[in-house]
């Protein structure tokens, strides 16, 4: 058993961040769009602010009221998508419940190269086509967790979101996996995870020592090493995903 010092590996990558951006003769600007005042997306949005400007990324942040029109949070991502001053886009979710069925067409409004979160249609084709785009950042993150080759290896995802899941396979594959996916409506978890781990003992991750488990919700509890086993177990305990 090891454990995965996360803290370490996130210094890295700002360490990386920060000399790529310090070698590019501009600096850019995140937009984050906010609507309301979900106190989770606040939490959110904060430690957004905090890491980019951390790494020398100026932010600004768009609140709209909880109020606001599907026309008018629209027309503001397609005005930022057209404005040269801001290099990237998110739009932070979730979004109102009335606003929700509007989604994909939202985020559809940012061009795929301001795309932050690589949530917008563009996106996700690109990356299932094998063209340049960018990737959500928990699955990325994820896979920094991981081996560049997987090949011979048995990924089992237990989660099918837009945002983890969907793309989380596609990485995967092409770093030679072999992957299942498991979610809410699987007949039967426990056939694709060895020795019958239990749904509820995965929210617990009381697990056997062999399988490499990765859960974004708890720290992250690794085996001897992913070369030492055939099963990789990605485990992220979202609800209804």
């Amino acid at each position: 058993m090891r454990l995965i010092d996360c803290k370490s590996i996130r210094e890295e990558m700002l360490t990386e961040a920060r000399e790529k951006l310090a070698a590019i003769p501009e600096t850019l600007k995140l937009a984050i769009v906010h609507v309301g005042n979900d106190p989770a997306s606040e939490v959110y949005v904060r430690n957004k602010i905090k890491t980019a400007e951390s790494v020398g990324i100026d932010t600004q942040v768009f609140r709209n009221p909880d109020c606001i029109d599907f026309e008018t949070l629209k027309n503001t991502l397609l005005y930022l998508s057209c404005n040269s001053e801001y290099t990237g886009i998110i739009l932070q979710l979730p979004l109102p419940d009335r606003l929700k069925q509007y989604d994909q067409e939202l985020l559809n409004c940012i061009a795929w190269y301001k795309d932050v979160d690589g949530l917008g249609t563009l996106n996700v084709g690109r990356l299932w086509t094998g063209m340049p785009c960018i990737t959500p950042a928990t699955p990325t993150g994820l896979l920094r967790l991981l081996p560049e080759d997987l090949s011979g290896k048995d990924v089992t995802i237990v989660n099918r979101s837009n945002l983890i899941g969907k793309p989380l396979v596609k990485m995967l594959l092409d770093r030679n996996a072999t992957v299942t996916v498991c979610h809410s409506k699987t007949k039967s978890i426990i056939v694709n995870i060895p020795d019958a781990i239990a749904p509820k003992t995965i929210q617990g991750l009381n697990l056997p020592h062999f399988v490499f488990v990765l859960s974004t919700i708890v720290p992250i509890i690794g085996s001897l090493s992913a070369s030492n086993t055939r099963q990789i177990t990605i485990i992220v305990p979202i609800i209804a995903s």
